[in-house]
């Protein structure tokens, strides 16, 4: 398997045209962002073929034999016998770069505009040229004029000369003294990804949690989580966000777990791990900025509702992070809540969930038995957000990105997968936060999100953030990701 990446640096979306090869755990993404990374997974030999579109116009997505854009790029992998793989590219139009970068992993594809725009100097006419010249020699006679009426018609261009019986007179200036200011310091740091070494281990019929603190000296600004559900657990993610400070006065990111798989006799459930992270900003000139915690209302949502939690910053304040609490559980001890969104606004975080009915007739596809609630019938969401409120540069909206969760297919019982990257600009350095939301409602069975993290792939700052899902719904669920960017100001 070949994790393939994008990164789109071109200032115009890259839309997908024609993709071929059908072994994909994640397929490519139809539409791809400026300034974004993005990735997919091929287990075979394949190919994908991307354009811009003319302005004004749009891309068709499908099997190309629709409109096609005017530029275009295709990207090809193979595999050789024993499963290497190799990567290259063709047809790529003249005004297209595209560089190759190998990891042990996969590539990276990099896109950038060949030749830079630039605007031409205006060639001056024969006319032009000889006003000028009139106009030079003008000013050269209107100033010879002003220098003789200035000094008389002794005027002489040599060492001064003195009269018999003249003094000449010589001064001194004494010079000022100068004042160098003293410069003030700009704010320099970087956002180091601080996370668990091992997970928590949460049994099937179990709740289990995942914490992580920032280091002493640094400000925690955002969190996230990754869930290894490699035996294929039902699970349900209560909570992904900042709690109460710990004992040294650290807010610590907490993830919150229930695993509601059931044994059936001498079988024992599946388990799951779960990972906590957070991003924490390390100051070389110790700049504090000034990180607050907001917190939402509880809100209740009834049953085939949406209820959705704002965390609103204070006043002058920039949102760098943030997550939701879900307490209590819907009516029908068969079905679980569904997250729509947990992702940056305006000033705010915004998490909303989706409170399902009773489930359809039997002989619809079901992802696993699942537990009673513990306690009540009524479902809560609490949004928590992270807030700078000084010498930190946030700009909103976020940066986003979209892609698509493949559709659950009822044929195999295979679920629907889908994930993306992005990766901030160098003139916002500072990975502080990301998040989600489905374009639209996800009801059915539902989709949820196992990874929801940042990353440091160049293993000195965090740099990515990555969010990845799985869907049960028997059609594709489209996502817009999110990545907050941010500098020291």
């Amino acid at each position: 398997m070949a994790r393939i990446q994008l990164d789109n640096q071109l200032r115009d979306p890259l839309q997908r045209v024609i993709h071929t090869g059908v072994a994909y755990t994640i397929e490519p993404p139809e539409t791809i962002q400026p300034n974004s990374l993005v990735f997919w997974q091929a287990d075979d030999t394949g190919t994908v073929t991307y354009g811009v579109a003319p302005e004004g116009e749009n891309v068709s997505v499908g099997t190309g034999q629709t409109s096609q854009p005017r530029k275009q790029l295709t990207l090809e992998w193979r595999f050789s016998e024993t499963g290497q793989p190799s990567y290259l590219t063709r047809d790529v139009d003249q005004d297209f770069k595209v560089a190759i970068e190998e990891r042990i992993d996969g590539a990276t594809f990099t896109v950038t505009n060949r030749h830079a725009r630039r605007i031409p100097v205006r060639p001056r006419s024969p006319a032009r040229r000889a006003t000028t010249a009139i106009g030079i020699a003008a000013f050269l006679l209107l100033l010879t004029t002003v220098t003789v009426l200035a000094f008389g018609p002794h005027l002489s261009f040599g060492p001064p000369r003195t009269t018999r019986g003249e003094a000449t007179a010589t001064f001194t200036a004494t010079p000022s003294p100068t004042i160098t200011p003293t410069p003030t310091p700009i704010p320099t740091g970087k956002v180091i990804r601080r996370a668990v070494a091992t997970g928590t281990m949460i049994n099937g019929g179990e709740t289990g949690n995942s914490q992580i603190s920032c280091q002493p000296g640094e400000q925690m600004l955002g969190g996230g989580y990754y869930i290894n559900n490699d035996e294929g657990a039902n699970y349900q993610l209560t909570a992904n966000y900042p709690s109460v400070q710990d004992s040294s006065g650290q807010p610590v990111w907490t993830v919150i777990v229930e695993n509601q798989s059931l044994g059936f006799g001498s079988v024992t459930p599946p388990s799951v791990f779960v990972f906590a992270n957070a991003t924490c900003l390390q100051s070389s000139t110790n700049t504090s900025v000034g990180e607050t915690l907001a917190t939402s209302q509880d809100i209740a949502v009834d049953t085939s509702q949406v209820g959705e939690a704002d965390a609103i910053c204070p006043a002058g304040g920039v949102v760098t992070g943030g997550g939701y609490v879900l307490t209590g559980a819907p009516a029908d001890p068969t079905v679980s809540p569904i997250m729509q969104s947990s992702a940056p606004g305006q000033g705010k975080w915004v998490a909303s969930v989706y409170n399902p009915p009773p489930p359809p007739p039997p002989g619809m596809p079901r992802a696993a038995t699942r537990m009673a609630p513990s306690s009540g019938a009524e479902l809560t969401i609490t949004s928590y957000a992270l807030c700078a409120t000084q010498h930190l540069n946030a700009p909103e909206p976020a940066l986003s990105s979209v892609y698509n969760l493949t559709a659950y297919d009822s044929s195999t019982s295979s679920k629907g997968v889908g994930g993306g990257d992005l990766q901030c600009p160098a003139a916002l350095p500072l990975v502080t936060g990301g998040g989600y939301a489905f374009t639209s409602l996800v009801g059915g069975f539902g989709a949820s999100f196992f990874e929801d993290e940042p990353l440091d792939l160049s293993e000195v700052q965090a740099d990515h953030w990555r969010t990845q899902g799985t869907n049960y719904t028997t059609s594709s669920q489209s996502v817009t990701m999110y990545i907050v960017c941010a500098a020291l100001v």
